[in-house]
C-alpha cells in the first residue's frame, strides 16, 4: 500500500484497482508518495496515453520495457525520483514525444544523444542526476531530427558543449547550470542562439565575461551567470547591457 499527499492509500497497481479506463489519454499522477517499482502491466495497458506525469514521487528502479508500446505518448514526466541505472533505452521507441523529462534521479552511466536522436517531435529535453556519475556522451554520428526549444543538462560532469547543440537553432531556454564549463564564454550561447531568451549558467567555472555589442538587439530576458570564477570588471558598455536586460527581466516577472 502506498499513501498520497491527500492521505488516501492506494495499493501498489492503482491504475488496475481504481479501473482506469484504457481510453485514458492524460494521467497525472505527480506530487504524491508513490513508492517502489513500476509493475510490467497496468500503466502500459494505456495504449491511448498521450501525456504521463510521475513527477515528485519515490519510484525507484527502471522504467518497464513494456513503456516501449506506449506510441502516442506526447509527454513523459519522471523527474523528482529515485529511477536509478543507465538512463532508459526505451526512449528511442517513444517516436510521437515532444516533452521529455529525465531530472532529478538518480541515473548513472553514459547517457547517449543517439537514444533521442530520431525523435523528430521533440521540443522539451530535461536530463540531471542526483549522483555524480552521469555524463553526456559529446560524440554523436548521427544528426538530431528534432529542433529543441528548451534545453536543461544539469549535473552530467559536462566540461563542454554537447555538440548536438550546434545543430539547435529554435532554442528559447538553456540549462546549463552546476557543471564544469570552463573553455566558452556566455557570450557564444547569445552569439549562436539569437531566439535564446532564457540562459542559466550558474555554479561553472566560466572566468571570461564578454558580451556582444548585438546583447541590446537579442531577445534576452533571463540570465544568469552567478556562483562563476570571473575576475575582471565590467566594461562600461557591458553595465550598459545588463541595466537594459534587468528592466526586461523586470517586465517579463
Amino acid at each position: 500500500m502506498t499513501t498520497s499527499k491527500s492521505g488516501k492509500k492506494y495499493p501498489a497497481r492503482l491504475y488496475e484497482e481504481e479501473k482506469c479506463p484504457l481510453q485514458t489519454q492524460a494521467l497525472d499522477l505527480s506530487d504524491n508518495k508513490f513508492s517502489g517499482t513500476l509493475e510490467e502491466q497496468g500503466l502500459c495497458q494505456l495504449k491511448n496515453l498521450r501525456e504521463l506525469d510521475l513527477s515528485r514521487n519515490e519510484v525507484i528502479g527502471r522504467l518497464p520495457q513494456c513503456f516501449r508500446s506506449l506510441s502516442k505518448l506526447e509527454v513523459l514526466d519522471i523527474s523528482s525520483n529515485k529511477f536509478s541505472g543507465t538512463s532508459p533505452s526505451l526512449i528511442s521507441n517513444l517516436s510521437s514525444l515532444q516533452y521529455l523529462s529525465l531530472s532529478d534521479n538518480e541515473f548513472e552511466g553514459v547517457f547517449s544523444v543517439e537514444l533521442i536522436a530520431n525523435l523528430s517531435k521533440l521540443k522539451v529535453f530535461k536530463l540531471s542526476s542526483r549522483t555524480s556519475f552521469l555524463q553526456i556522451e559529446n560524440k554523436i554520428s548521427l544528426q538530431p531530427r528534432f529542433q529543441l526549444s528548451v534545453i536543461e543538462l544539469q549535473y552530467c560532469n559536462l566540461e563542454t558543449v554537447p555538440r548536438f547543440l550546434q545543430h539547435q537553432k529554435d532554442l528559447r531556454l538553456i540549462n546549463l547550470s552546476n557543471k564544469k564549463l570552463t573553455r566558452i564564454s556566455p557570450s557564444w550561447f547569445l552569439e549562436n542562439y539569437p531566439r535564446l531568451q532564457v540562459l542559466l549558467l550558474q555554479n561553472n567555472s566560466f572566468t571570461m565575461l564578454q558580451f556582444p555589442r548585438l546583447l541590446l538587439n537579442q531577445s534576452m530576458q533571463i540570465l544568469d551567470v552567478s556562483s562563476n570564477k570571473f575576475y575582471q570588471g565590467l566594461p562600461e558598455t557591458q553595465r550598459v547591457s545588463f541595466g537594459e536586460m534587468k528592466k526586461t527581466h523586470e517586465s517579463f516577472q
